[in-house]
């Protein structure tokens, strides 16, 4: 055989075969690495995309953070104040309490000072009469008499 022949037989052969490929084989292998090409970009856009919404997410977390933090606060100052308020109004109501009990021992004390000089009084006119009994009982002598009567006399002052 020829090598120009061959050759050119090959040459045919090997367009037959580029023009085949070009047709058949060139498009599929071309769409399924462009296809890769936009799934691989789509990857890459869904990854900044992601990145982007997690810093949103980090900063509005860090907002609901602030947020809960500024209310945790007011809520432990509410807290606080009101528990100020209810100690200051405890101790007022204590120190009523207080004034009442003092000032209600005190008029029981008046009253029982009151009772007892009551008493005093009825047991001194006791001695007293029972005094001028022994005396008009008796009717010693008058010095005895006078005695008698400074003695009770004395004594209702003491008791007084």
């Amino acid at each position: 055989m020829n090598l120009n022949a061959t050759l050119f037989g090959q040459t045919i052969a090997f367009i037959i075969f580029v023009f085949f490929c070009m047709k058949y084989i060139w498009p599929n292998l071309i769409a399924s690495i462009e296809k890769r090409q936009r799934d691989i970009e789509n990857a890459l856009n869904s990854v900044k995309t992601a990145q982007i919404n997690l810093k949103l997410s980090q900063e509005k977390a860090k907002k609901y953070l602030q947020k809960a933090k500024i209310k945790s606060r007011n809520i432990i100052l509410k807290a606080n104040q009101e528990k100020e308020t209810f100690l200051k109004d405890a101790i007022i109501e204590a120190k009523k309490k207080k004034k009442e009990i003092i000032s209600q021992g005190y008029l029981e004390v008046l009253d029982a000072k009151k009772r007892m000089h009551e008493e005093l009084k009825k047991d001194v006119i006791n001695l007293i009469i029972m005094a001028t009994e022994k005396i008009l009982e008796d009717s010693i002598n008058e010095k005895i008499n006078n005695d008698i009567i400074k003695k009770s006399i004395l004594n209702l002052e003491i008791n007084i």
